[in-house]
């Protein structure tokens, strides 16, 4: 059977939902027509889906094929792997979803891209499957979403514009919920869930990173630099806060590759979300808190998970967002760059300064735009295989270290997601 390019695992959850207008648009550009498909559990709920789609892009979606895979099924993975050269994979958590559909695509020789913003996931595939990746020639890439592309990504811009050696990038995220009357959750449960069991996990994630680092071929030298807690920055005028997501850890994964492979000095990243006020920092701190000490015992766990609305003021819910408030979410990430302009010097004592700043911004970040991210993704990996690392036969990557010398940020920036320079110099 002639294989789909592209396959959509998890085409029936909310982001799967939000992720076909993308693949639909996005597969029919260019020279040729890419060919995609949808996976999940349910014909039934596949087909409405596609119903669904066909309605909102006044087009018949009744063509696409479908694909009955379930991942306690061990079986119908490797039939659906076998279908495909990439896997979209949007099922979450993917702590309990994602691990045997890596193991079906290296199986089948498939490419699985996914968009988990779960450290403990994303980083027990590369300890586990590096080497079966590499031999079977599927790439792996994890974080291909909001989570955490643009931040990954933007290291690479960033470093790309400025013509001296970068030493450090300080990241704001700011947002913006765009409906002052908001009526539903800002994200849907599975990611609450996510986060409450990776805080659940946490001391497992210190002894994945332990063995990881066993493994490295290079230890890059000692930073002295002091991590910032909450302050006023410069460039929002706004609080920073320490960003609790994944995007800090993604990052210094792909400066380590860098660094082994590249022989580049690692770069200093610090990710910071930002908020208006001192009453807006005192109720995230106290929602962090909450969520951190309750996590550590089970009973406080299952409290979290029956009750998200109510421990996170309702930013979660076991309802899913409102269509229709989440597409005029906004999200901009201020990239603050240290450097210095001697491209000659490589230590870190040449007192860096503040130089550059740069703008990734991007409207329904969570769901709508992360579809149109990883679809970017899928589409770059199969026409540009040639420029991702180990000379396109695959591995485990994170996004930088896969797309760094491809177009995926010029593809990004015609398709939503912008990357500008707004200070130089």
């Amino acid at each position: 059977m002639h294989r789909l390019n592209i396959v959509l695992f998890g085409a029936t959850g909310y982001t799967g939902r939000a992720t076909i207008p993308a693949l639909y648009k996005l597969t029919k550009k260019g020279a040729t027509n890419l060919t995609w498909g949808v996976a999940g559990r349910s014909r039934e709920k596949l087909e409405k889906v596609l119903q669904d789609a066909s309605t909102e892009l006044s087009t018949s979606l009744s063509h696409i094929p479908i694909i009955i895979a379930d991942v306690n099924n061990e079986a119908s993975l490797n039939e659906m792997a076998a279908k495909s050269q990439v896997i979209i994979n949007v099922c979450g958590p993917f702590r309990f979803y994602g691990e045997a559909i890596v193991k079906a695509c290296i199986a089948n020789g498939t490419h699985h891209l996914d968009i988990s913003g779960e450290p403990q996931f994303i980083e027990t595939i590369q300890l586990k499957y590096a080497e079966a990746a590499a031999a079977n020639k599927s790439y792996i890439i994890s974080s291909c979403g909001f989570d955490s592309i643009p931040a990954d990504l933007g290291v690479v811009f960033l470093q790309e514009q400025f013509k001296g050696v970068l030493d450090s990038v300080e990241a704001h995220l700011q947002t913006s919920s765009g409906s002052k009357s908001r009526q539903g959750p800002f994200f849907n449960y599975a990611t609450w869930e996510s986060a409450v069991n990776g805080m659940n996990d946490y001391a497992n994630l210190k002894l994945i990173r332990q063995k990881l680092n066993e493994k490295r071929s290079k230890v890059p030298p000692k930073r002295s630099d002091k991590k910032k807690t909450i302050f006023k920055n410069q460039i929002t005028g706004q609080w920073s806060l320490p960003f609790p997501g994944a995007d800090t850890s993604v990052v210094k994964r792909s400066q380590q590759y860098f660094y082994e492979e590249q022989n580049k000095q690692p770069i200093k990243f610090d990710m910071y979300f930002c908020v208006d006020s001192i009453s807006s920092v005192i109720s995230s701190l106290f929602l962090y808190m909450t969520l951190s000490t309750l996590s550590r015992s089970e009973f406080g766990k299952k409290l979290l998970l029956k009750h998200p609305k109510l421990f996170s003021f309702g930013v979660f819910s076991h309802d899913a967002p409102i269509d229709e408030e989440r597409k005029e979410s906004k999200a901009t990430i201020f990239m603050k760059g240290n450097g210095c302009l001697d491209i000659n010097s490589k230590k870190y004592s040449n007192k860096p300064k503040d130089l550059i700043i740069s703008r990734i911004a991007a409207q329904d970040p969570a769901y709508g735009n992360t579809g149109t991210i990883v679809t970017l993704a899928a589409i770059t990996l199969l026409e540009e295989s040639d420029k991702l690392p180990n000379n396109g036969n695959g591995g485990v990557f994170t996004p930088a270290a896969a797309f760094s010398r491809t177009t995926l940020i010029q593809r990004l920036n015609t398709n939503g997601i912008t990357f500008k320079i707004v200070s130089k110099y």
